[in-house]
């Protein structure tokens, strides 16, 4: 019931009640997959107009936690996954981490290239030129194995975005 009550009152726009009944729900049971996620997303800042602003270190940290926890739940949870890196890399700046995390994933969905994307990304902003290379190379195998225009597409400008840096 207190799920229930948590989903209404997200759904009313009152994220800050909805958030501490999805806390109550994970600290009655640590595992239910679904609160930790709401937590994690519950505990991002949006503006007025319900877009993404940047978190403050202590929600993105908290996020990170719960999205921790999700993601140990619910290792298919793909959105779990999107969130945790956007906030390790793109909010906290910790790219090391970012490779990790990414890693992970892979053992999860080793067909995904998702992680494939972000690590050479990572890799090509570090300067590790070499092993962004190999990601690359893997990328396109996996890529070739599941043709996708918007894939071959995309590899094709991270392709060129690394051979452009690589060469400086």
């Amino acid at each position: 019931m207190i799920w229930l009550d948590a989903m209404e009152a997200n759904e009313e726009g009152d994220r800050s009640v909805a958030l501490t009944l999805a806390e109550e729900v994970v600290s009655l049971d640590r595992g239910h997959a679904d609160a930790w996620f709401a937590v994690a997303q519950w505990t991002l800042p949006i503006d007025s107009r319900r877009k993404q602003k940047m978190p403050d270190m202590i929600q993105a940290s908290k996020c990170m936690a719960a999205i921790r926890k999700v993601v140990e739940l619910d290792p298919q949870n793909e959105h779990a996954w999107r969130i945790g890196g956007e906030i390790t890399v793109g909010h906290l700046g910790m790219l090391e981490h970012g490779l990790e995390w990414w890693e992970l994933r892979k053992e999860v969905a080793p067909n995904d290239v998702l992680p494939y994307f972000e690590q050479i990304s990572i890799l090509i902003r570090l300067g590790y030129f070499e092993e962004a290379g190999e990601y690359l190379d893997v990328l396109d195998r996996i890529i070739e194995s599941q043709p996708s225009k918007s894939l071959e597409t995309r590899a094709r400008r991270l392709r060129g975005i690394f051979e452009e840096q690589s060469s400086m």
